[in-house]
């Protein structure tokens, strides 16, 4: 819901309230590896504030993200300490790039 007159958008705000404590957004991060059919397929689902599951891949050495069990792509290495402390990370947005396929951009709380 958002507020009225010269107030911002609760949800727009980069701070946000839960009970007592004070939680900051993280920077947006921009997943790598999500060309794939089977990712861009998964991605074409998503939407803004859509929460995904951050694990880490041994093999690859690096943190996947999951939609609905389906990799859309890998945290950048920037990305990484966030992923070692969450299991979870939310969609920031998607943009189209000059290719025609899907980028997402991630954050954590």
């Amino acid at each position: 819901a958002c507020l009225v007159g010269s107030e911002m958008c609760i949800r727009d705000r980069f701070m946000a309230f839960y009970g007592s404590t004070l939680f900051q957004k993280s920077p947006a991060f921009k997943l790598t590896g999500s060309g794939s059919k089977s990712a861009q397929d998964a991605i074409m689902c998503l939407g803004e504030e859509d929460a995904l599951d951050v694990e880490y891949d041994a093999d690859k050495e690096k943190y996947a993200v999951y939609s609905m069990g389906d990799i859309i792509g890998y945290l950048p290495k920037a990305a990484e300490e966030y992923g070692e402390q969450a299991d979870t990370c939310l969609v920031e947005k998607i943009e189209i790039n000059d290719n025609g396929k899907s980028e997402v951009y991630v954050y954590f709380e």
